[in-house]
């Protein structure tokens, strides 16, 4: 369940949000509910804006084993860098899977949850379940990310209507 302050937190956050979805041709709601699963808007980190153990960093838990560099050459505590950059590894995700082909035969939602779940796990991970017939969240944390990632964003659409 979403709190609140969450709502709150995406309504601080909503245009630069929208922003970013509009750039890269995602629905903004589904930036919020990657926000929301990644950091709670930023309420469940820890004082330094950083998360898992150290290596999430900022809003979108942009991660420093695999963008160490830009982390060390951008303001990730900045909301609007750390969102676009977020957005930007989503889409990318996206593509990556796209020109691998395997959304051709998807829809349009289920090629969106891959995207996320990439986001995730990884392509690489996503890329193993859609060949073993998993489950898309089969590598995600908790089994779930996607499916909970996409729950969420139902939940803040009506922000962003």
């Amino acid at each position: 369940m979403i709190r609140k302050e969450e709502f709150n937190m995406c309504r601080k956050f909503k245009s630069l949000i929208l922003a970013s979805a509009q750039k890269h041709n995602w629905r903004p709601e589904i930036i919020a509910g990657i926000i929301s699963r990644e950091s709670r808007f930023g309420l469940i980190l820890d004082a330094d804006g950083t998360g898992d153990a150290g290596h999430g960093h900022g809003l979108m838990q942009i991660d420093d084993h695999s963008f160490g560099t830009w982390l060390s050459e951008n303001d990730w505590t900045d909301p609007k860098t750390n969102i676009e950059k977020g957005v930007q590894i989503l889409t990318d995700k996206y593509n990556f899977l796209d020109n691998k082909g395997v959304l051709n035969n998807m829809s349009d939602a289920d090629a969106e949850r891959a995207a996320v779940a990439a986001y995730n796990c990884g392509e690489g991970n996503v890329l193993k379940v859609i060949a073993a017939g998993d489950d898309i969240d089969a590598r995600t944390a908790g089994h779930d990310y996607s499916a909970d990632v996409l729950a969420r964003a139902e939940q803040f659409k009506e922000i962003f209507a």
